[in-house]
């Protein structure tokens, strides 16, 4: 239903609590449902409310091959093929082709815009981690550090920080 039409849709269908004196009602939504707290939900291994973190380089997106054509017509054109090296021998299966159409005039200005098509792939980078309620950041207390499901908190790990968007709770 509504979770596979957001995900067809390139989104991710959240759900969040929101308050209204004692009561709480769960809303569904696309981006994030509830409130920002990232400067003063700050999770992290060294404040002991961050278990299992991860990075995950995620090059789903990335092309890895390039054709790139200059402006010559049919037998005339000149096609060259460039390829990221550093994501495409990574697997087979990591193949994935674009075309550019170069202005260039030169064999060696058509590869050079191939190239910089496939060099120009970063990896997505993707924060996992579980999050633990203590008195320093206490779940269902949006005052004071705390937070609740839906929002925006901070993770800090491995030397970067991220805003991360608090996804699911157990309780």
């Amino acid at each position: 239903g509504l979770q596979k039409a957001a995900i067809a849709a390139g989104n991710d269908l959240l759900f969040g609590l929101r308050y209204s004196g004692n009561t709480a009602m769960l809303i569904t939504g696309i981006g994030h449902v509830g409130a920002d707290r990232s400067a003063t939900a700050v999770f992290s291994q060294e404040n002991g409310n961050l278990v299992n973190p991860k990075l995950i380089y995620d090059y789903t997106d990335y092309n890895t091959i390039a054709y790139a054509a200059d402006a010559g017509k049919d037998a005339e054109q000149a096609i060259i093929e460039t390829t990221n090296p550093n994501i495409a021998l990574r697997s087979v299966a990591s193949r994935r082709e674009t075309w550019v159409n170069s202005s260039g005039e030169t064999v060696d200005a058509v590869t050079a815009d191939g190239q910089a098509e496939v060099m120009s792939a970063y990896p997505r980078i993707r924060f996992d981690a579980e999050i633990i309620s203590n008195q320093r950041t206490p779940y269902n207390r949006p005052v004071s550090g705390g937070w609740r499901l839906g929002d925006i908190v901070k993770a800090n790990f491995g030397g970067q920080s991220f805003n991360v968007l608090v996804k699911a709770v157990h309780v």
